[in-house]
């Protein structure tokens, strides 16, 4: 293993149980024969715990394989990682869909992230219409909403518009 870090506790199981509850993990535990002393029948032995840490983090986009996204409940194949802990929380942005997954389950059939948070680009919201009733979800609160925004590095950039109005006699007038 070329990157990673090292934990250093009291009993050899504290530090996989502890990463454990952080994050979704699979673990492997070595043992490996020091010395030995034949006259006094002691053999020291190198205790070595491996512990792969799952790579979604939270506000990740991520794209499921078709089969995964039937396997949570039908999920769409985009959705948000909204919270990771010892479960994967995702969340379904166009119909606000939910599932957890637990160690064993992302294990199974892992996945990576189409887009991390990292990736992320600011906008100005400039309206927001509400589209669906508030739903909460694991403390937060979430809604389907129709937004109109403009990306920050384009602001001023790209100013023009066009927007067909229908009045009650049948006639349109555009906005531009």
């Amino acid at each position: 293993m070329d990157h990673g870090i090292d934990f250093f506790f009291g009993n050899r199981t504290h530090g996989v149980k502890f990463v454990g509850k952080v994050a979704p993990v699979r673990s492997r535990n070595d043992k490996q024969l020091v010395s030995h002393d034949t006259k006094s029948n002691n053999y020291n032995y190198k205790y070595t715990f491996s512990v792969e840490i799952s790579p979604i983090c939270r506000e990740d986009l991520i794209c499921l394989s078709p089969r995964v996204a039937v396997g949570l409940g039908n999920l769409g194949p985009l959705v948000i990682c909204t919270k990771v802990r010892n479960s994967i929380a995702l969340l379904d942005p166009f119909t606000l869909k939910h599932c957890f997954l637990d160690a064993d389950q992302y294990l199974r059939t892992p996945f990576k992230s189409l887009l991390t948070c990292r990736q992320l680009v600011e906008y100005i919201v400039f309206d927001v219409d509400i589209v669906s009733p508030e739903v909460r979800i694991g403390g937060s609160r979430y809604a389907l909403a129709d937004a109109q925004v403009a990306r920050v590095s384009g602001f001023g950039k790209n100013d023009t518009y066009h927007v067909l109005h229908k009045n009650a006699s049948g006639a349109y007038s555009e906005t531009w």
